[in-house]
């Protein structure tokens, strides 16, 4: 699969922002009021979200460890914690390809929820996707492509089109889920302290 995004995890959202905007790079937030995350799209490629707290509705985090996703709740908001910098990759793929890469993360013992994702943007548009996010948060998740009505290429004034190369380290527990998720080329796999590290 193609990624579809690399999360950054800031521990000031307004500050994280402004160091990007003064790289040259437009940065939208996620939301109008009290936003959590921001997003950099890009002309081609993946985006990057900027996110300082991953959202989780109190009822859902109540709710889903009754149902046996208490490691899923755990997992998710133990991000919340994550030192500054690139923390985890999405890839994307379409929800009826789900079922097939549901059934890859169970043979490696990864079990996994099917969470449907919506929001509405600054400019009022409605986005609108489906997110298969494994319990454990090592490892990457996959979401569907936007169903929104907007054009999410954007323009930097830095000149740059995207996301050159991901370049992303794991340990050996999770370094073969991660190959046989990717078939993107940007993305560079391999055994190590675990490191995100993106180039332009």
């Amino acid at each position: 699969m193609k990624i579809s995004h690399v999360l950054y995890k800031v521990n000031n959202l307004e500050d994280t922002v402004s160091q990007f905007r003064n790289q040259g790079f437009t940065v939208e937030y996620g939301k109008k009021d009290k936003p959590y995350n921001a997003l950099i799209y890009f002309e081609e490629g993946p985006y990057i979200e900027l996110i300082q707290r991953m959202y989780m509705p109190i009822i859902v985090q109540k709710i889903l460890p009754l149902f046996g996703k208490r490691k899923f709740v755990e997992g998710l908001l133990a991000q919340n914690n994550a030192q500054e910098g690139y923390i985890r990759i999405a890839f994307e793929t379409t929800t009826d390809k789900f079922s097939h890469f549901k059934s890859i993360f169970r043979e490696k013992q990864f079990k996994t929820i099917k969470v449907p994702v919506k929001r509405n943007d600054i400019y009022g548009y409605k986005l609108q996707c489906k997110c298969l996010f494994p319990f454990d948060a090592n490892v990457p998740f996959i979401k569907s492509p936007f169903k929104t009505k907007r054009n999410l290429s954007c323009n930097h004034a830095n000149g740059i089109k995207g996301i050159k190369k991901i370049r992303y380290k794991t340990n050996s527990k999770y370094l073969e889920i991660v190959q046989l998720l990717n078939t993107d080329s940007i993305l560079e796999v391999e055994e190590g302290k675990f490191k995100i590290d993106v180039e332009f």
